[in-house]
């Protein structure tokens, strides 16, 4: 059947322009590989697409592997032991859950490829602290989610509260972290000054002289125990049933100083991993609250591990301001905007 169509196409401009044969056979022929040429780019431009999409998924496998490894009790103290024990199964049947939970976001990113460029906006480093214009004045949460231990972050968090107050003067503040102490809804401020909470100190104690209500959201929890997971001894403060434990302990004392002050914008300054909409337990999600800002604050070296940047392989992993333009991929993605440092 092709063969007579191909000879019809032949014969037909021949009989109707008096072409020759030789010419009509030429012009087929050339139009013919012309079709060819055009299906061969396309069939390797869908071949490149696939092989890139199948390199990400690997390395996406890869990071999943890393990041929810199974954990294992290490025995430090007797004390602890039975905690531990307890602990490291809920912890790895967290991680089972929130492993689903990163391949519905695979599946997201997978059929959404094609939209990220034009759902994010990258803006220079030099925006990051003009915060207060991109939350709006409705919102009632905000959350300053950073990578641990960086100036950088204290230095922009204390810009980010000027500014708000600057934008909106009028607006009750109150600023709730893990930084300090909880010593209830008293409005108490208990600044440590031993410890890895005495980094912090000065910082608060600005924040504190600007009029805002500073208080605590950590209490000292029997998370002293240990963990293997990749070889690594991790704290169980920071394994998935430790972070689970202390979200639901912030929570409710949160909801308790949102009674107390229903109409404060509230600042809520924590490690990322706290905060991130993409997380069952984080915050935003325990608090159910619908006017949520997440912002998360990390240096380019720490991005290693991120699900969002090795699915785009690093191509935003550079100093700046990446920011979502609508809720629903900052849900899937799990941050409205992400401010990362320079080195």
């Amino acid at each position: 059947m092709k063969t007579i169509l191909f000879l019809f196409c032949i014969f037909l401009p021949a009989m109707l322009f008096g072409q020759t044969w030789q010419q009509a056979v030429d012009k087929a022929l050339g139009q013919s590989a012309k079709k060819a040429s055009i299906s061969l780019q396309k069939s390797k431009t869908r071949l490149k697409a696939l092989n890139q999409t199948l390199e990400k998924e690997a390395h996406m496998r890869k990071v999943l592997d890393i990041y929810y490894a199974p954990v294992t009790p290490y025995s430090i103290s007797d004390v602890y032991q039975t905690l531990a024990v307890a602990w490291a199964g809920a912890s790895n049947k967290l991680n089972i859950i929130h492993r689903i939970i990163r391949e519905r976001q695979l599946n997201f990113l997978r059929k959404n490829d094609q939209k990220l460029q034009t759902e994010i906006s990258v803006l220079p480093f030099s925006q990051a602290a003009d915060m207060a214009r991109r939350i709006g004045p409705d919102t009632q949460y905000v959350f300053l989610g950073e990578e641990h231990y960086l100036e950088q972050s204290r230095t922009l968090v204390l810009q980010v509260l000027q500014n708000y107050q600057l934008r909106y003067p009028g607006k009750k503040i109150i600023f709730l972290t893990e930084s300090v102490r909880d010593s209830g809804v008293s409005g108490v401020e208990v600044f440590s000054k031993k410890g890895a909470e005495a980094e912090y100190s000065p910082l608060m104690r600005k924040i504190s002289a600007r009029g805002i209500i500073v208080a605590g959201l950590e209490e000292n929890p029997k998370t002293d125990t240990f963990y293997v997971q990749n070889e690594h001894l991790i704290k169980g403060a920071v394994a998935s049933q430790g972070i689970q434990v202390r979200n639901l302990h912030w929570a409710k004392r949160i909801k308790e100083w949102r009674a107390k002050y229903p109409h404060a914008v509230f600042f809520i300054y924590t490690g990322a991993n706290h905060c991130v909409y993409d997380m069952p337990s984080s915050l935003p999600n325990l608090l159910g609250a619908q006017k949520t800002y997440v912002s998360i604050m990390q240096t380019a070296r720490s991005l290693s591990l991120s699900f969002f940047h090795a699915w785009t392989k690093f191509k935003y992993a550079n100093p700046g301001l990446l920011l979502f333009k609508n809720k629903t991929w900052a849900r899937h993605i799990g941050f409205d905007e992400q401010i990362i440092f320079p080195q």
